[in-house]
């Protein structure tokens, strides 16, 4: 059978039900697709199939099948998406009351049972601590809803600084449900609402199964387990930066007013704190050749050559790129300027952050601050962190644009590039 699915559980009346393989899913179509789910939900299903997770506990199976035959009767009825799976759940609820594991903890209390769910402590330090649990288990006798994870800023049966893993998941994705976790937890730690945090979670948890960010990804989530186990919260400014937040730092060429190519709600407070026009695109800083696939930017063999003679340096490269990627970065054309600073401590911080925007630290129509004070004078408390780098005063960066195999000089910089023609 093709991916994703692994096997036909069963056929009733004119309905297939599929065993899928949920990590195929989740990486390939949806990172939205938990333990099962039909077309009237999710409309990559086929209008006559039900899908439940290949991963789900065999002893789960029925109670999800139930669950999914009343949402799909209901939704193709024209119920709302909330009336049918509030239904489903409810069928699914008497179906396990039912089973011989909720019996044997009907008795205790929701305390006890929480206790009673952990299975194995994956990690642990410090009152913080990160446990396998029976999903099974949760789901029969704390909440049916709960799928691949959660903690305890969400369910209050989760014990205080406790996160907690279904035991379903295969071990391959425990890490990205767990970067989604954790990052989620910290977000709402921060501040941030339910909703607000989940979906932030969501796009990190997708970039980390699409292997565009995965190895910051993994840093991050290292990062992030040293920010909990710490009694006050102080973060670094890389971790700021990866919460959405915007710096001001000394790039190679200025000071730049920065934040994540991945934070949209970042990107906007850049444009609105320095009152720049919507059309106008942001310089983009990355930390190695490599970081031009986050983009989708593909360029051929004697491309790739001809950059390693000016990158890293102060040539900005004016490229075409997969918008479908990131369309706020997207202004005008197009295009993206991207620049591989030869500046240590500037590419050892984009490593730990990914690719940056930063743009100068100036309101548009006034100068670029060449000091740290001067930024502070336009931005003041709107910027959550400044790194002092003494005065710099450079001359801006070489921009070009590289099209087919020609190369158009579109301003004139520090770097001299000679060529007009890749060859």
């Amino acid at each position: 059978m093709k991916e994703p699915y692994v096997k036909k559980y069963l056929e009733i009346r004119n309905l297939k039900v599929y065993l899928v393989d949920g990590s195929y899913i989740r990486k390939k179509i949806s990172a939205d697709f938990n333990n099962f789910g039909q077309h009237y939900a999710l409309n990559f299903i086929p209008e006559n199939e039900l899908w439940i997770d290949r991963e789900s506990s065999p002893s789960e199976i029925d109670y999800f099948l139930k669950n999914l035959i009343v949402q799909r009767r209901l939704m193709k009825s024209g119920k709302s998406f909330f009336e049918a799976v509030t239904n489903g759940s409810e069928a699914e609820k008497k179906e396990r009351a039912k089973s011989d594991l909720s019996k044997k903890v009907a008795h205790l209390s929701v305390n006890e049972i929480a206790e009673k769910a952990k299975k194995e402590k994956i990690f642990g330090m410090f009152g913080f601590s990160v446990w396998i649990v029976s999903g099974e288990l949760v789901r029969n006798s704390l909440y049916i809803d709960f799928t691949a994870g959660g903690h305890d800023k969400v369910y209050d049966f989760v014990p205080k600084n406790e996160v907690w893993i279904d035991d379903d998941l295969s071990e391959h994705e425990i890490i990205y449900i767990l970067i989604h976790e954790l990052y989620e937890r910290f977000l709402m730690v921060k501040g941030r609402t339910y909703n607000q945090a989940h979906a932030k979670a969501l796009t990190l948890e997708y970039f980390s199964r699409k292997n565009f960010f995965l190895a910051h990804i993994i840093l991050f989530y290292e990062k992030m387990l040293n920010v909990f186990f710490r009694k006050e919260i102080v973060l670094t400014n890389q971790e700021i930066i990866l919460a959405d937040g915007v710096g001001v730092m000394p790039t190679d060429t200025l000071y730049g007013i920065v934040a994540s190519v991945y934070s949209e709600e970042a990107i906007n407070k850049i444009y609105s704190l320095k009152g720049r026009d919507a059309d106008k695109g942001l310089i983009v800083l990355i930390s190695s050749l490599a970081d031009l696939d986050i983009f989708g930017i593909e360029i051929s063999r004697k491309a790739k050559s001809f950059l390693k003679k000016y990158w890293p340096g102060k040539l900005s490269v004016v490229f075409p790129f997969d918008k479908t990627l990131f369309p706020y970065l997207d202004r005008a054309d197009g295009t993206l300027a991207i620049r591989w600073p030869k500046k240590k401590d500037l590419i050892e911080f984009i490593k730990e952050t990914g690719p940056l925007v930063a743009p100068s630290a100036n309101p548009q129509g006034l100068p670029p601050a060449k000091k740290m004070e001067e930024a502070q004078n336009y931005f003041g408390n709107n910027i959550d962190f400044y790194i002092n780098g003494g005065e710099i005063d450079s001359q801006p960066s070489t921009l070009i644009k590289i099209e087919n195999k020609t190369v158009t000089i579109l301003r004139e910089g520090e770097v001299k590039v000679l060529e007009t023609v890749i060859k």
